[in-house]
């Protein structure tokens, strides 16, 4: 399509030796507006990804891009060999560009054959995109001080989420709540266990990382024709942690083929060599670095992030879905169900 004026003239603050002649709505993150520009450079046609950071997700949107600036320039220095986002700066040199409303653009070079899934199909996806985060982590182990902005506060806080969900019940009608009775119940009969990383990680015997904090499939492009992860994308959310939030996360999101909102709970099925795969990966990835508590809490984790996105679609359904879209009735209760159905698969493979 035509660039749009607002495109064209924020597309021309940055340092790019080429005309704009293409752009198009991009539909690879479901958080920020994201573009695919098209230049006519002297050496021929380049393609970029412009980004508009997503100012009601992230209300301190400048925090994201000093955190994003660091990341990648930090892995430039330390592994130039590596594929990876870089920022395209303006010509100004400044490393994104700011427009008259506070909102914050960025450019990336667009990474030319490469492809995302949004589901595993099997092992050997589950391997390589699990090796690819716990490289990740190792990869940010020695990143200096000061530490990254926090731009999601209390993100991965399970114990604070259940307390929004008991909130949420209490200024909720009676129907809704007779609806959600079995999914409350199992959220208290499992609020001790729900807390383990959160209290660990605060009494320092789980070590705080660098954590990517979106660790799914679609986060990590793949190389089409080997199937091999080549590079790890969407680090507004990158933040400190205990890196069991985000093996906790790949294995929640990517043990079964299981649809978000799959109404049949008998489908949601833990697919046990997706989550041996997952392992072995991580494990290969992260190397050294990872203690032997961390190991021995890497079953659980997959159970407590999984209850944990459960409640958070269960508190969002109470709350008119102020949060998750929908585009029907009770979705974000299905959602739910199938995270708390997951959790259980996940929890009992982890006591088997």
């Amino acid at each position: 399509m035509q660039p749009t004026p607002e495109l064209h003239s924020v597309a021309s603050s940055f340092l790019v030796d080429g005309e704009l002649v293409d752009a198009e709505n991009w539909f690879g993150g479901h958080i920020n507006d994201s573009f695919l520009l098209k230049f006519l450079c002297p050496d021929g046609e380049k393609r970029f990804l412009l980004q508009r950071v997503n100012g009601h997700v992230f209300p301190e949107p400048t925090k994201v891009m000093e955190n994003v600036q660091r990341i990648t320039e930090f892995v430039s220095v330390r592994a130039p060999e590596l594929a990876f986002l870089y920022l395209v700066p303006q010509r100004n040199l400044d490393p994104w560009h700011e427009d008259s409303s506070g909102d914050c653009w960025r450019l990336y070079p667009f990474m030319e054959e490469t492809t995302a899934l949004l589901k595993v199909e099997n092992e050997y996806q589950a391997r390589t995109a699990a090796f690819a985060f716990g490289h990740f982590s190792r990869l940010l182990s020695n990143l200096p001080d000061p530490p990254l902005h926090d731009v999601l506060p209390g993100f991965h806080d399970t114990p604070a989420r259940i307390c929004a969900l008991m909130k949420a019940t209490e200024v909720e009608g009676k129907h809704l709540l007779q609806e959600i009775g079995d999914e409350l119940e199992f959220v208290q009969s499992h609020e001790d266990t729900a807390g383990t990383l959160m209290e660990l990680l605060k009494s320092g015997q789980l070590p705080t990382r660098v954590v990517h904090n979106d660790a799914k499939i679609s986060n990590v492009l793949l190389d089409p024709k080997s199937g091999e992860a080549v590079c790890v994308v969407d680090l507004d959310t990158v933040g400190h942690g205990t890196s069991l939030f985000d093996y906790g996360d790949m294995l929640r999101s990517m043990c079964s083929s299981t649809k978000e909102d799959e109404q049949d709970l008998g489908k949601v099925v833990v697919d046990s060599s997706l989550c041996s795969a997952i392992k072995k990966g991580y494990l290969e990835g992260v190397g050294s670095i990872f203690s032997e508590t961390e190991k021995e809490l890497m079953p659980l984790s997959g159970f407590i992030i999984a209850l944990e996105l459960g409640v958070r679609f269960l508190t969002d359904h109470l709350k008119g879905n102020e949060y998750f879209k929908v585009t029907r009735p009770g979705q974000n209760l299905d959602r739910a169900r199938v995270q708390f159905e997951l959790a259980k698969g996940l929890k009992e493979l982890a006591e088997s």
